[in-house]
């Protein structure tokens, strides 16, 4: 997840964060994690190749809905 965004965004985020930058940082990581771990998990319980869309396909089946 490291991108030139990271780099980028730095100084906009020093200018409004100000000295509350590096909080900001660890609760956008925990977040981060708690995304992560909930994926994981799902990749556990439907082991397949298709990623985000084999998991859409499991919660609301082949139709509009999962499409969309």
């Amino acid at each position: 997840m490291m991108g030139a965004g990271l780099y980028t965004l730095l100084g906009l985020a020093t200018k409004s964060a100000g000295q509350w930058l590096p909080i900001s940082f660890l609760i956008g990581g925990l977040v981060a994690l708690f995304s992560v771990y909930s994926y994981a998990k799902l990749g556990i319980k439907y082991p397949s190749r298709g990623g985000a869309a084999q998991f859409l396909l499991k919660s609301f089946g082949d139709g509009l809905l999962a499409g969309g």
